[in-house]
């Protein structure tokens, strides 16, 4: 939001922070506002969202401090994480000193997100042999399977794991267990169109027992989500 918000315009925005472990220290609009407002509202019950934005919005004081409060009806949901290739792609400009914390942003369109690299060397190596991906088996062609190869690691890039503590790196939202992201999608795909059995897939793979159940487990409501579900073959070889 913040970037569409600058996209439009022609100037450079520079944004000075406090550091986290300061911003209550050091934030005098914390010590100055909410101080009077808990001391105007004390002893109010506070029943109603208009209740309470009136109480704020009452908050005088001698000194010449006033407040406007207004409802915000709008939803915003917790424990929303941005993956660091989107902030990586955003174009900002750190400055020299405590770059984290201040920086400039240009007003330009972001960077174009990353390619799909099959030779990521983060992720675990492909265990599935060559002809696992032949056709017959697949139903797709390898531009085919390579364009849905791509669509299901933007897909996981797009929604990242849910986490309260840290943001979870590409390779940390792109790794699960020991199979690559090609075998994970490779396996639910052979797995929808021929029904195949969890433990022939283990062995063609030679993957520890879980392996591919858990596989599985993700893949298929990725597909499903990307209305790219593999439809059953009547035919078997």
């Amino acid at each position: 939001m913040l970037h569409r918000s600058r996209s439009t315009a022609s100037r450079n925005s520079s944004y000075i922070e406090f550091p986290s472990a300061f911003r209550t220290h050091w934030n005098k609009i914390e010590h100055r506002l909410f101080s009077r407002i808990s001391t105007n509202w004390r002893g109010r019950p506070l029943t109603s969202h208009e209740v309470v934005v009136n109480t704020i919005g009452a908050t005088r004081t001698r000194t010449g401090l006033t407040v406007h409060a207004e409802l915000d009806p709008g939803a915003y949901p917790t424990g929303v994480t941005v993956p660091d290739e989107v902030m990586a792609a955003l174009p900002l400009t750190a400055h020299d000193w405590h770059g984290t914390w201040n920086y400039t942003l240009r007003p330009e369109a972001p960077a174009p997100a990353p390619l799909p690299r099959r030779d990521d060397r983060t992720q675990p190596n492909d265990r599935a042999p060559d002809w696992l991906h032949h056709l017959t088996l697949t139903g797709l062609e390898h531009a085919a399977f390579t364009d849905l190869l791509a669509a299901v690691e933007q897909y996981l890039l797009g929604h990242p794991p849910i986490s309260l503590h840290h943001k979870r790196a590409r390779h940390r939202t792109l790794r699960r267990g020991p199979l690559s992201l090609s075998d994970r999608l490779l396996v639910t795909v052979i797995r929808h169109r021929w029904k195949t059995q969890i433990r022939v897939l283990t062995s063609l793979l030679g993957s520890p027992a879980a392996a591919v159940g858990d596989a599985l487990h993700e893949m298929t409501p990725i597909l499903e989500a990307l209305a790219n579900l593999i439809g059953k073959t009547t035919t078997k070889p």
